[in-house]
Parts: C-alpha cells; sequence; structure tokens
C-alpha cells in the first residue's frame, strides 16, 4: 500500500495517486428531499415495532456480509478510531462486532486490505467511502458489493 497514514484519507481532497468511491445500500445518489425521507441510521429506527426496522436489519447484514467475504478473500485489518481527535487507538482483526458498530455510527473505524490495497472509512448514512490506488479498477470490490445487495458509487 502506498505510505499514507489514515489521516490522509478523512481530508477533504481524495490523496494523490488514490481514488475514491463509497459503498452503499442506495442505487444512486440520494436527493436531499430523498434523503430527508429515508431511514440511514440506527437511531432512527424507533424500536421493534418501527416497520423500518426489517430493512434496515437487513441493510446491515448485507454490509456484515460484505466485510466477511472481503476479510475472508483480501484480509481485512480494522484501525479502531478514536471520533473526538480522529487518532487511531488500535489495529484489529476484523469482527462482525466491528462492523455492526460502525453500521451503526456507533464507531467510525478504517478497514484496511494490503492484499487488495484499499482503505474503506466508517459509515454515514449507510455509506462506506472507499479507496483505492488510481491505477486499480473495481471490479473486485463491485462484484463483492453485488454479492451482498450493495452498490459502488462512483
Amino acid at each position: 500500500m502506498h505510505q499514507l497514514k489514515y489521516e490522509d484519507f478523512l481530508q477533504e481532497d481524495v490523496p494523490e495517486g488514490w481514488k475514491s468511491a463509497c459503498i452503499s445500500i442506495h442505487s444512486h445518489w440520494l436527493s436531499a428531499e430523498e434523503a430527508s425521507n429515508h431511514w440511514m441510521s440506527f437511531v432512527t429506527i424507533k424500536g421493534k415495532n418501527d416497520p423500518n426496522r426489517e430493512n434496515y436489519l437487513r441493510s446491515e447484514n448485507n454490509f456484515i456480509r460484505f466485510f466477511k467475504i472481503l476479510d475472508a478473500d483480501f484480509g481485512l485489518s480494522v484501525l479502531k478510531q478514536n471520533i473526538n481527535n480522529s487518532a487511531s487507538s488500535s489495529v484489529s482483526v476484523l469482527s462482525e462486532e466491528s462492523v455492526t458498530k460502525n453500521v451503526r455510527e456507533e464507531r467510525f473505524d478504517a478497514f484496511t486490505s494490503e492484499k487488495l490495497n484499499c482503505v474503506i472509512l466508517g459509515n454515514f448514512d449507510l455509506t462506506f467511502p472507499i479507496f483505492i490506488p488510481s491505477g486499480k479498477g473495481w471490479d473486485e470490490i463491485e462484484e463483492v458489493a453485488h454479492k451482498c445487495s450493495l452498490y459502488v458509487l462512483k
């Protein structure tokens, strides 16, 4: 992987030599109106009887499958983040709990793979930013996303 630090991916601009997209449950970039009418975070789900709960949990499970497949095929590490100062606190192996906490916006970690040469940042609104080197294609990522009923928004 290029010699960059995690903090390089938190800047407004994509680091030089990299390109970005987002892994999402949405098939397109949502308009402001669509976003305002959509359940996109766990905190918007109001208990077990919420009519959107099943859709939310299905989406959460799609991300869990996505990260498990990437981990099995390419190996992933998790850089646990301290949201207050964006400094990484430790590196660990992927767990279902780490993915769930990121999908639910309880943590905002970075997922990295040396083999796949990518960085995936913790989620906002069921959408994970992903970075790969400029010369690399999206094929492997799109294939796994498609298997998990997710989309790559470029």
